[in-house]
């Protein structure tokens, strides 16, 4: 567009065609003002058909437009336009949005008046509103263009996509065409445009005489793109009910009008003007979709909705052609950023488009939706960064890691999954297969595009050389790359001859009998909660007996309905395959479990009465707990040959009430993580995403009871260490105070230090076997053998009152949660409140004093003894573990100075004590982390648990959600959009943009703690049954897994 001499001509010519359309209008008002009546000429054929198909609405009346534009006929059914949203305030024409109307003008070419974005005319029924005619195909010729665009033009615009029969198949697009006269004619556009080209080559081909039909498709092409641009200006004034809010079936219409545009643009080999559509019709994709989320946060009925479900009661042709054109419009919109630099315009939105399954873009462009989600993360990752480097302002590298990283991470998993399609099921010119090979050429380069724009040299060296060096830091902190020297240092420690370094996973293996060995096929998958339903091996009764409770379990024991073989067989044989899911056991006593369940059947014939409560129950134990003749490590090799001289007392007390001990189970390197990782045991996995750790540093007990190879574990915590493992993986857990349950007999570092002590509790399917164990073990009078313990047997009279008080701590005031928690808490809130429970919100005043005093109390000789006991055995740390040690102040602690941080402990906890007794609170709920279980390598907070272990407060865990497609930070922002601090932003960067975070913590449980006050453990457990019972209600979910 010059204008130029053919412009100008062109422009006259479409100016006649207007002039003439014009006339035949008034020619056709005058005929129907002078039919008598309420009749109407006789349309025959498709004519008839077509305008009953344009004048109808969703079976409304049918009404005729004058040439003023006003109807005949009853008024009160607003045929054109009818309302369907209820927020003026976000409607088409907002100062967001100028641009989709400006760009729509300048498709105009001073074709029709010009739109005013800033002052919208107000259209009401009873107004004279510009309106089109009804939409009538007048002559054979125009039928010939629609066939062909339905039957060859379409299919060159959209290849890949694949019409159902369930949805209607390609209804929503002739319903579409027969109704919107600008895309009618948008669409005759382009069946002329095509028999044009087609034209054209034949003409150059044949030189035989087409220049006759040559001459038709262009005057045709004209003609049609013409009529276009002007009745689009129609539309684009009549977008609004007569109440000023947007009609969805008019902004549906514009934008499938818009899309054609572009690929008019498109199809002549446009480079400039396509991306000015694309930029209009992503304003208006974005006003529709600010209008659902406007509709689910107002609008009362949608507490607790799940917004992957439509809130709008559109028909089923609107939703299919909102649905399809929206993905076309996701397409060119990342299309687009290659050309133009820039993020895309519909980032945000991705999220509730893409993630949540509404809009597929294989079945649009052949590529899968995740592919062109990473692909659109990339550009804008590029964006932010060009951005700042034009800007002149400094570059965060850890941010830019992050963002980088977290995108190669989904990348490579999607990728994995992708091919692990392909082999699988890979069938030539099948929808499935063309889509895998279409996305594996759009993706296969993009983990290289991260990888150099993560890095901080992006023009030559003009980047400070330690500018470099905090980017390899980072790198080597961050990941993969820190595993690397670890590896080397052990295969040399391995090339000395050190055996120890696999003895532990040898001997573990050795020890399962081949009849427990799972197919390795069954381990492929991701998520293998329940390979035990899976690989066969356990038998009916088996299963049964392993999906009961603990007090079930024991109770069908005591009355015979099963032995304790019976039931020691069936454990033995889930915690194998527990473990080849999930490299959770460190030591496997099958044997001398089923010889003790053997002596106890026959007490139990001898006798005639179980030996004691717990007769015949299978108990895990973590491993650096005294088990006799067992190893007891710490995970160190140092300690590799250390053997438990005797039971420890916890041990002791429930094997003589008739416990059976099966297995001991992993604990990380040095105990000190809230992650199981070590040279020893290697990583134990998540059973629910094996792409998580199972948190630590009970994380083998986590594993193993939530794949249920054990209802009962005994555990150790002295900063999270049966909370997060218990969150992490789905099950309860419970932190006693200290004194309270005997912790005497296991190894650790920092024995005899007493600035901050550690405790053993239980780890459990449900919260009754928490109570039966403590119940258990009290009864014992343990007191008497732990001079330490406080005497203070189980008070069953401590019950919870019937409406609780519960203060509320949504974020420690330190490191904000993920959407999913923060989701999860409120929803368990809003269940609480309907519950009839008092909720007031828990203020962290002195969070932050009490997490710098614990910290310095965990390592009050800067770490040297960590350090020491690993280069003794000549010990790499595992990257956790080194993170920590690199991270902690080196400094060593005089005597002195370690009485005055008790001194400032003490003080703190009477401040958060006094703080109790003012707010007269039952209990705080608050979550266990700031994340679901972590990506491995990343739980580098454990905040919001070690402040309990600093207060010495009674502290649980129960399961009350998993993660979702819709847990996103759009829709869960933070509290506070301005990180806290570094910890906190980098926190907030491992869960991603849009989807990114649920697709990575896929099928993550979500955990909530329950917190009271020092030696309040049995109205702590009554707080948590009714919060677990209410939760449980309202969702429905069994407290037994599979039953």
């Amino acid at each position: 567009m010059d204008g130029g001499h053919r412009e100008r001509a062109e422009l006259a010519r479409i100016k006649q065609g207007v002039k003439k359309n014009r006339r035949q209008t008034r020619l056709r008002s005058r005929q129907l003002r002078s039919t008598a009546g309420n009749q109407t000429p006789q349309l025959t054929g498709i004519e008839q058909a077509v305008t009953e198909g344009a004048d109808a609405r969703n079976a409304e009346p049918a009404t005729e437009i004058t040439e003023a534009g006003t109807h005949d006929g009853d008024n009160s059914s607003q045929s054109v336009l009818r309302p369907l949203y209820s927020s003026p305030d976000l409607s088409l024409h907002n100062a967001d949005n100028d641009s989709a109307i400006a760009s729509f003008n300048t498709l105009n070419h001073n074709v029709g008046p010009q739109l005013s974005a800033r002052s919208p005319p107000q259209y009401h029924l009873s107004q004279s509103v510009p309106t089109l005619p009804p939409l009538r195909i007048l002559h054979h010729r125009e039928a010939e263009l629609l066939m062909h665009y339905l039957d060859h033009v379409f299919h060159l615009q959209f290849r890949f996509h694949s019409p159902s029969v369930s949805t209607g198949g390609r209804g929503w697009l002739l319903w579409l065409l027969i109704r919107t006269s600008p895309l009618y004619h948008a669409a005759l556009s382009l069946s002329a445009l095509h028999q044009h080209v087609i034209l054209h080559r034949t003409e150059n081909a044949d030189h035989s005489g087409t220049e006759n039909s040559f001459s038709t498709t262009l005057h045709e092409l004209n003609e049609y793109h013409g009529r276009t641009l002007q009745e689009l200006q129609v539309c684009l004034q009549t977008s609004h009910t007569d109440t000023g809010d947007p009609d969805l079936s008019r902004q549906i219409e514009i934008l499938a009008c818009g899309v054609q545009l572009i690929s008019f643009q498109l199809f002549q080999g446009g480079v400039g003007d396509w991306q000015m559509h694309v930029k209009a019709v992503a304003a208006l994709i974005s006003s529709i979709e600010d209008h659902r989320q406007s509709r689910l946060e107002h609008s009362p009925e949608t507490v607790g909705y799940d917004v992957s479900i439509d809130p709008f009661s559109a028909p089923s042709s609107e939703k299919a052609a909102l649905d399809f054109l929206s993905a076309v419009v996701i397409w060119f919109d990342i299309a687009a950023c290659a050309s133009t630099g820039t993020a895309p315009r519909l980032l945000r939105y991705h999220s509730s488009l893409l993630g949540s399954g509404r809009v597929d873009l294989a079945n649009v462009m052949g590529c899968r939706s995740w592919a062109m989600e990473v692909i659109g993360q990339i550009a804008a990752l590029s964006a932010w960064k060009q951005e700042l480097l034009t800007d002149g302002r400094g570059i965060s590298i850890w941010e830019l890691v992050e963002k980088g990283r977290s995108i190669q991470t989904r990348l490579e998993s999607e990728m994995v999954t992708l091919q692990a399609e392909a082999v699988a099921g890979y069938q030539p010119n099948t929808t499935p297969s063309v889509h895998i090979r279409s996305t594996s050429v759009f993706t296969r380069d993009k983990a290289l595009c991260v990888t150099d724009l993560i890095r901080p040299v992006q023009f030559g060296t003009d980047l400070e050389t330690g500018l470099q060096e905090e980017y390899r830091t980072l790198i080597r902190d961050m990941g993969d790359d820190a595993r690397e020297p670890n590896l080397q240092a052990m295969e040399k420690a391995r090339g000395t001859g050190d055996a120890r370094w696999n003895a532990w996973a040898r001997e573990i293996s050795d020890r399962i009998p081949t009849e427990y060995l799972v197919d390795k096929s069954l381990l492929a998958l991701q998520n293998l909660i329940d390979l035990p339903y899976r690989c066969g091996i356990l038998t009916h009764q088996e299963l049964r007996i392993t999906e009961h409770t603990a007090i079930e379990l024991v109770r069908r024991i005591h009355d015979g309905t099963y032995s304790a073989v019976e039931a020691t067989r069936a454990f033995c044989k889930r915690a194998a395959i527990a473990h080849q899911a999930t490299n959770c056991l460190a030591y496997v006593m099958f044997q001398e479990a089923l010889d003790q369940a053997a002596a106890l059947d026959e007490y139990m014939r001898v006798e005639g009465k179980p030996k004691g409560p717990l007769h015949g129950l299978p108990i895990s134990v973590k491993e650096h707990v005294y088990v006799v003749s067992t190893p007891a490590t710490s995970g160190l090799i140092a300690w590799a040959d250390q053997i438990s001289p005797e039971d420890a007392l916890l041990v002791r007390v429930l094997r003589e009430a008739g416990a059976v001990f099966h297995v001991k189970t992993t604990n990380p390197q040095t105990l000190m993580a809230i992650e199981t990782d070590s040279n020893l045991f290697g990583r134990t996995v998540n059973p629910h995403n094996t792409n998580l750790t199972a948190g630590g540093s009970s994380g083998g007990e986590g594993a193993l009871i939530a794949m249920r190879g054990s209802l009962l574990g005994i555990a150790t915590d002295i900063g999270g260490s049966i909370r997060v493992p218990s969150g992490f993986s789905g099950i309860y857990g419970i932190k006693p105070s200290v004194a309270r349950l005997p912790h005497g007999g296991l190894t650790g570092l920092h024995g005899g230090m007493e600035n901050i002590v550690g405790v053993c509790g239980p780890m459990a399917t449900c919260v009754d076997d928490l109570k039966l164990f403590c119940q258990v073990v009290l009864g014992s009078e343990p007191w008497h053998h732990e001079p330490s313990l406080i005497e203070i047997p189980w008070r069953t009279h401590l019950e919870a009152p019937k409406k609780l008080v519960i203060g509320v701590m949504w974020n420690d005031g330190i490191v904000q949660p993920h959407p999913p928690i923060s989701r999860a808490l409120q929803e368990t809130v809003s269940i609480l409140r309907q519950a009839g429970h008092t909720i007031i919100d828990w203020k962290p005043h002195y969070h932050q004093e009490l997490i710098d005093c614990i910290n310095k109390a965990y390592f009050l000789d800067g770490g040297k003894e960590y350090r020491e006991i690993m280069k003794e055995a000549g010990e790499p740390a595992v990257p956790i573990i080194d993170w920590i040690l690199n991270t902690v102040p080196k400094k060593e602690y005089t005597l002195q100075e370690s009485w005055v941080i008790n001194t400032e402990r003490d003080h703190l906890r009477a401040l958060y004590s006094e703080q109790l007794r003012q707010t007269q609170v039952d209990a705080i709920l608050c979550p266990v982390g700031p994340s679901v279980a972590s990506a491995h390598d990343d739980s580098r907070y454990w905040g919001y648990c070690s402040v309990f272990n600093a207060l010495d407060f009674s502290a649980a865990v129960l399961p009350v959600s998993v993660v979702k497609d819709t847990d996103t930070w759009e829709r869960y922002p933070r509290a506070s959009e301005k990180a806290f601090n570094d910890i906190d932003a980098w926190y907030g960067s491992l869960y991603g943009w849009g989807t990114e975070g649920p697709r990575k913590y896929r099928n993550a449980p979500i955990s909530l703690q329950l917190v009271s006050r020092r030696f309040q453990e049995e109205k702590l457990l009554a707080v948590m049954a009714e919060v677990d019972e209410v939760v449980r209600d309202r969702t429905k979910s069994p407290v037994n897994g599979h039953l």
